[in-house]
């Protein structure tokens, strides 16, 4: 069965490909061939789809192929260039992103993305003094994510409730945090 997916060198010296490796290492699947900088892949729940961005110049999209291979295609636009950190819901129903904070600043928002029709919605607003909001990570139940808000002197967790955009604060810490994981 398949086990992991990754960006590498394009095999024609472009920047970048998505290459799908089964589960003994021996089957290597590439799916795109183009150019552009693909990075940030996510398996979508029911394992049939793959979720990455795409970044080209100064534009960055969020694009969807077939696990198993077949067309990509575009799922929706980010606002800058440099997203990071997609992940899909465990109900398979959004995607969320680190993305430029829609409101002009340089700050990261946490993004929802509807999986169906790549519809965007902001659900963090970083704070004014904040580098923004990274690494989200939904809940088991898909109604919550946490994140990773930077500020100059600290990465703070918080959590946002998806439905109400309520955001709070649930530790404060001095170091980088790298990852979020919750419990299943």
């Amino acid at each position: 069965g398949i086990a992991c997916v990754l960006t590498a060198p394009h095999p024609s010296g472009g920047t970048a490909s998505l290459v799908v490796i089964d589960r003994d290492g021996g089957q290597k699947n590439v799916l795109l061939t183009e150019e552009g900088n693909v990075h940030d892949p996510a398996w979508s729940p029911d394992g049939s789809t793959i979720a990455f961005i795409r970044s080209e110049g100064d534009k960055a999209f969020v694009h969807l192929v077939p696990a198993l291979g077949g067309q990509e295609r575009k799922l929706c636009d980010l606002t800058g260039p440099a997203a990071l950190d997609l992940v899909w819901s465990p109900d398979g129903n959004y995607l969320a992103v680190s993305d430029i904070a829609e409101q002009g600043s340089k700050a990261r928002a946490i993004i929802l993305i509807s999986a169906s029709d790549g519809t965007r919605r902001q659900l963090t607003e970083p704070l004014a003094e904040a580098y923004g909001d990274f690494v989200p990570a939904f809940s088991p139940d898909s109604r919550s994510i946490a994140f990773r808000r930077d500020t100059a002197v600290a990465s703070d967790v918080y959590r946002v409730e998806i439905s109400t955009r309520e955001t709070m604060i649930v530790g404060r810490e001095s170091v980088l945090i790298q990852g979020l994981i919750w419990p299943t």
